[in-house]
């Protein structure tokens, strides 16, 4: 177990609860030696600044969904506390950095990879997120449910299916028109292309929603598309084409899409 999901349990275990919806993320940064801000920030989703005795979390007031705003919040509080001491940097687009961890973790140790976890497991608690996804259809439907019962975003959401490995599924982080990264579970049998640092393949739903600018394209019933298995994967010898699904969770202000394909 990772130390970023091993201390927001025990954190959990520390304060009493089970359901983290129990007690406002605001006051258990209090209790933790923190101060929250809300302030404009611009590009940036959120910043700690270290104190000898109170520490300064900031957090960007133009965030327009409150699930994003929340698991900034939590992330920040990761940061608080594992990693007190560390020099102050900013977030940018926390919720999606899970992406980069390799990166991340190149260029800025493990701290950022271990404050995602951190926020992951102690909003979205694993056993909490079982119980309530499995046995249901994988798809917008689901995400959005859990999104709003666990008070978090839907890229946060869909990041967390991916880590629960109830479904096989791959995913891909797209920014301004380029494939930056992809994962894919471990039932995810199907081989995938390689589209690293290419555009999405031209009969796919994240290269609908570039044409449109990254603008919304499909009515809620419609989100999730009906694909050809050969859009994002490589077809083995004599395999015939077959039906797969995209749906994609698109962020206008930033040019970036998380793209998940699974099997029909």
């Amino acid at each position: 177990m990772n130390k970023g999901k091993l201390r927001a349990i025990t954190l959990r275990e520390e304060i009493g609860i089970d359901d983290p919806s129990e007690i406002p993320l605001e006051d258990v940064v209090t209790a933790y030696g923190g101060l929250v801000k809300y302030t404009n920030m611009g590009a940036i989703d959120g910043r700690i600044v270290y104190g000898k005795e109170i520490s300064t979390i900031y957090i960007n007031s133009e965030i327009q969904y409150e699930g994003r705003k929340r698991f900034a919040l939590a992330h920040e509080l990761g940061h608080l506390l594992m990693h007190k001491g560390s020099l102050m940097h900013d977030d940018t687009k926390s919720s999606l950095s899970w992406f980069n961890e390799t990166e991340k973790q190149l260029k800025k140790g493990k701290q950022e990879f271990e404050a995602n976890q951190f926020a992951s497991e102690y909003i979205m608690p694993s056993d909490l997120f079982y119980e309530k996804a499995k046995k249901k259809p994988f798809g917008s439907d689901l995400i959005r449910s859990l999104s709003e019962s666990f008070g978090a975003s839907l890229t946060s959401v869909a990041f967390k299916c991916f880590d629960v490995d109830i479904y096989p599924v791959a995913m891909f982080h797209i920014f301004d028109g380029t494939v930056r990264y992809w994962k894919r579970s471990q039932d995810f049998r199907a081989f995938l292309k390689n589209t690293t640092k290419l555009s999405p393949p031209e009969d796919s739903v994240a290269s609908e929603y570039i044409e449109a600018n990254y603008k919304p394209i499909y009515k809620r019933y419609e989100l999730v598309q009906s694909i050809d298995k050969s859009t994002w994967c490589e077809l083995r010898e004599e395999e015939r084409d077959s039906e797969f699904f995209e749906y994609c969770i698109v962020s206008q202000p930033h040019k970036s899409i998380l793209s998940i394909i699974w099997e029909a």
